[in-house]
């Protein structure tokens, strides 16, 4: 059977972890209490039988309608999640996990889930939720494979990035870790700055709080890589490190450089870190909304040719009174691809 394990326990999420080579800060308890909004429950599935751990963290959106009091539909938090464990399922474990897994939906009141796999995990995780909902390739995200030798990796570097990085570093552009209070706050006001110019959702809007306790978590290795040009600091961001993965978190550009592109220097800088731990992958992420075209996807992959595959799941669990919502706010004509729709 599937057991959950809510945010009033902390050890005893964290010890699930312990013997899980495939981890993440994503999946982290730290991390799921710091990506709450108002209403919202955290709990990890725990699927375990003699030789079989799977570990599914998921937030639980209480759904308004006075019709359906008590009701749910589940997500992942900011960033990738899913479920995972250590192999390749077997079609055993396969159908135990998914009749598991609908046991809990009924129980809980879930009409709905929407979940952003993580790209690296996406094999087991599409095979543990193959044909229950649906599976949709987003695109791609870009990572750099550590394993290969410091000159591989420069070689898979675009041209251009070569350049520009020699540049910058003979500009004088320096990149260090932040180590005051003001640095992190600079880096912030920056990061802010950066969702302002371009219109960002509220929810990206991370309050000051948000940024101390995230750098503060003993859940996993955390660091802001700050670049400096004439003694200001001019962009910044966020790395985590958990297990052999280090993660190109949230960053930002001061306005008056964005031309300058110090952002490659910074991601340069992180990479020698990431192999100076003898760290395997530097997941660098995809573009908005999944796209190939766009110019965050194309930033990224002047670093490296190397890709995961991007999936999302989405899986109505209860049809009828998903309906029901739908037509509750008048959506049924909708052609939207919003899910779940209700919620647009």
């Amino acid at each position: 059977m599937i057991k959950s394990i809510s945010l009033e326990h902390k050890e005893q999420w964290k010890s699930c972890f312990d013997n899980l080579q495939n981890k993440d800060f994503y999946y982290s308890f730290d991390y799921h209490k710091l990506s709450l909004e108002k209403g919202e429950i955290a709990e990890l599935l725990v699927y375990e039988t003699e030789s079989t751990l799977i570990l599914f963290p998921i937030v639980k959106r209480p759904i308004s309608s006075e019709q359906y009091p008590g009701y749910y539909d589940i997500t992942s938090v900011y960033g990738y999640a899913g479920p995972i464990m250590d192999k390749i399922p077997d079609n055993e474990t396969i159908v135990n996990f998914q009749q598991e897994l609908s046991t809990y939906f009924e129980e809980n009141k879930i009409v709905a889930a929407f979940f952003i796999f993580f790209p690296s995990y996406s094999e087991i995780q599409n095979q543990l939720l193959n044909n229950f909902g649906e599976l949709v390739n987003l695109g791609k995200t870009v990572y750099i494979d550590l394993t290969l030798s410091l000159e591989e990796q420069k070689r898979q570097y675009r041209k251009s990035n070569k350049s520009e990085i020699n540049q910058l570093a003979k500009a004088g552009v320096e990149i260090k870790k932040a180590e005051t209070e003001e640095e992190i706050q600079r880096f912030i006001e920056i990061y802010w700055d950066n969702m302002k110019r371009v219109s960002a959702k509220e929810y990206y809007y991370f309050p000051k709080e948000y940024f101390h306790e995230f750098l503060q978590s003993d859940e996993f290795e955390s660091f802001v890589l700050l670049a400096y040009y004439e003694n200001k600091i001019i962009a910044g961001a966020i790395f985590t490190i958990s297990g052999n993965i280090m993660q190109y978190h949230l960053a930002g550009t001061d306005e008056h450089h964005l031309k300058f592109t110090p952002m490659k220097l910074i991601l340069d800088k992180a990479r020698l870190i990431a192999n100076e731990k003898g760290l395997k992958v530097l997941h660098l992420g995809g573009g908005i909304g999944g796209s190939e075209t766009d110019s965050l996807f194309l930033f990224k992959k002047g670093f490296s040719d190397y890709t995961y595959l991007f999936y999302i799941w989405k899986s109505i669990v209860n049809p009828e009174i998903y309906s029901n919502l739908v037509a509750e706010k008048g959506l049924e004509n909708n052609s939207s691809s919003f899910f779940p729709l209700y919620r647009i």
